[in-house]
């Protein structure tokens, strides 16, 4: 509980001073925690919103049913992104042919999903091969980023009374206490991505 009112309440302010202290250094009680130089090799190399995690949450969006009495039921105010996930990629160089990438995601969280915080650790190498060519390689994995789904609650009347559900499947021919085994917890951290590239300059 203290994690997810941590993460609501702060976890923006915290990104935003993940930006901020790459113009100074942050200060202990023996001198900065990073020194100048450390950030004076640092860059920023991507912000963005949403992601891999985010689409694959919303894609439930696009279903629906009816109930007995013909009220439709549309799935996207359920699994629609409410805070999406806001991400940051730094380039922190090594040497001047290698550096190391590191970042992280806040997570996203709707009515009835929630995506938890992920970090980005990644390498990149880079060469010349002519006068105006470079090589580049690139390797890049996620961790954490773990998926939880939540249950509704539905009233099958004398059939079954009220009783938790599968959102998703509360219209399926399931009994709604097998539908709860369904319900999508995933870590999709671990998502490695490996690219090579070459450029070349007129």
């Amino acid at each position: 509980m203290m994690w997810r009112v941590f993460h609501r309440r702060w976890g923006r302010a915290a990104l935003w001073g993940l930006l901020l202290i790459a113009g100074a250094p942050v200060a202990r009680a023996d001198g900065p925690l990073f020194s100048d130089a450390f950030w004076e090799d640092t860059a920023l190399v991507s912000v963005g919103v949403g992601g891999p995690r985010t689409d694959y949450v919303t894609g439930f969006a696009r279903g629906g049913y009816e109930l007995s009495d013909g009220t439709p039921i549309r799935m996207r105010p359920w699994y629609r992104a409410g805070l999406r996930d806001l991400n940051v990629t730094l380039l922190t160089s090594i040497t001047p042919d290698f550096g190391v990438m590191w970042g992280m995601g806040l997570g996203d969280r709707g009515p009835k999903y929630r995506i938890n915080p992920s970090l980005r650790l990644g390498l990149i190498w880079q060469t010349r091969v002519g006068r105006d060519s470079w090589l580049t390689l690139r390797a890049t994995t996620d961790l954490g980023g773990r998926i939880r789904e939540r249950p509704c609650t539905a009233d099958y009347g004398d059939l079954g009374g009220v009783q938790p559900v599968n959102c998703r499947l509360a219209a399926s021919p399931l009994p709604p206490d097998q539908t709860l085994d369904l319900l999508f917890d995933e870590n999709l951290g671990g998502n490695t991505e490996i690219g090579i590239s070459l450029s070349v300059t007129f």
